[in-house]
């Protein structure tokens, strides 16, 4: 730094220690102190320099600091020195401490995330119909009390005491149980602050009602991907004919005022036969024909009690075995990114989105016995190969992998590789189970 740059960075600074010690002063007449020269002082880049200095403000720092003794007239001589008379001190919480006066920290603005949002509206909401309630309440004991006789009623100064005290602090002022008693507001919920809106307030009910009836009939018909607030959205744009910033400020207000029984979650993928299939009949069925083949092949048999018994050997012949995709991304399909934040209603269940079962995905086939032995897993690769020839794997997918060490229907442990197949949609199929297994046997 050149002798001139610290010569004017020391004016700056006596200029700022005096603007702190007596913030009635103008920035020129803090300027003329530091000793300034005419034309710097009348210059508006450096007056904003020693503004910008003083945390908060100018205007800030003169509600915070008492006014100096001294009329503005008087030139306070502040003598230049590197320890400064005034100095910031930062407490551990983050305050900050200038000249005796305590700063709050700054609060850092944190993004919330759609689930912590909707929970958010969630508690909200309960708060609010809780208020709701108490303000009737308010108003309906006040007119009450003016049915009784004079002298023997509660004033309304009396029942805001009377409910508050009843429900810790909660509830309307005297004035504003007078005013909806005058007017005959009675079980009537507070009025809106602000203007009023586009939408009548039947139409914004009609909306609250069809949101609230459209999130549970996508979810119990496997169409919770229909549930984001992307679609949501565009459900809007297309209905009420508006743009899509003013379609999702009305989505918010509408998710707000029906968060009651409406939560935010990840969405679980299934496939769409899987989620048609899964009800009650046919699980109960398919766990009856289980047992009964069970028995029927020598696998159990039923106890004196009528349950049913396996034998521990027999364990290590019956397989379960399952497929997945693999993704490095969390992504289920053709595209990358993250799951789908979807809306649900907790009144049902939430069967998930049936999807498809094409995918650029690789499908691993893997499982265990029922004695707890891992089954060596497959993976199948898609490729675009038409012969066996032309189907190839890179050696560094299998170069590092383990063999499983397992008994299954053997006499005694057994070392078994993985496998590894190629096929046009990388999916799993009768023939890739039948050779794997032969293979694994």
């Amino acid at each position: 730094m050149s002798k001139k740059s610290a010569a004017l960075e020391a004016k700056f600074e006596i200029a700022v220690k005096t603007l702190l010690k007596a913030p009635n002063l103008t920035v020129q007449e803090a300027m003329l102190v530091a000793k300034f020269s005419t034309k710097d002082i009348e210059n508006k880049s450096m007056q904003k320099i020693i503004a910008r200095r003083i945390p908060g403000g100018k205007r800030a720092m003169a509600a915070l600091l008492p006014p100096a003794l001294l009329p503005p007239s008087i030139v306070i001589d502040v003598p230049r020195c590197h320890s400064p008379q005034i100095s910031n001190l930062t407490t551990l919480s983050g305050a900050t401490e200038i000249s005796g006066h305590i700063q709050p920290p700054k609060r850092k603005q944190q993004k919330m995330t759609t689930r912590a949002l909707q929970q958010k509206r969630v508690e909200d909401l309960k708060q609010k119909r809780h208020k709701v309630d108490v303000h009737k309440e308010a108003v309906r004991l006040y007119m009450h009390e003016m049915e009784k006789p004079e002298g023997a009623r509660m004033s309304s100064r009396q029942v805001q005491d009377h409910i508050q005290k009843k429900y810790r602090g909660v509830g309307p002022s005297f004035s504003t149980i007078n005013r909806y008693a005058k007017e005959g507001l009675v079980n009537v919920s507070p009025k809106k602050m602000g203007k009023s809106g586009n939408l009548s307030e039947g139409t914004y009910k009609l909306l609250c009602e069809a949101l609230s009836s459209l999130i549970p009939i996508n979810g119990m018909n496997a169409r919770s991907g229909d549930n984001s607030r992307k679609k949501l959205t565009t459900v809007l744009v297309k209905t009420m004919d508006m743009e899509t910033s003013e379609a999702g400020k009305l989505l918010d207000r509408l998710l707000r005022d029906t968060a009651q029984d409406i939560h935010a979650e990840k969405l679980n993928c299934a496939e769409d036969r899987r989620v048609r299939w899964t009800t009650y009949q046919n699980l109960k069925l398919w766990f009856d024909s289980w047992e009964k083949f069970l028995v029927e092949f020598g696998f159990a048999t039923y106890d004196t009690d009528g349950e049913l018994v396996i034998d521990a050997e027999l364990m290590h012949r019956i397989l379960n075995m399952g497929e997945t995709c693999i993704s490095l991304d969390g992504s289920n399909g053709n595209r990358g990114g993250r799951p789908t934040v979807t809306y649900y209603d907790i009144r049902f269940p939430q069967l998930g989105r049936a999807t498809s079962k094409s995918a650029l995905t690789t499908t691993m086939i893997s499982g265990s016995n029922s004695a707890g032995e891992p089954i060596p897993p497959h993976f199948q690769f898609q490729t675009a190969a038409q012969t066996d020839e032309a189907k190839a794997v890179r050696v560094e997918t299998i170069r590092y992998t383990l063999d499983v060490q397992a008994t299954f229907g053997h006499e005694e442990v057994q070392s078994f590789p993985i496998s590894i197949g190629l096929n046009s949609k990388g999916g799993w199929t009768t023939t890739n189970f039948l050779s794997t297994s032969k293979s694994q046997s």
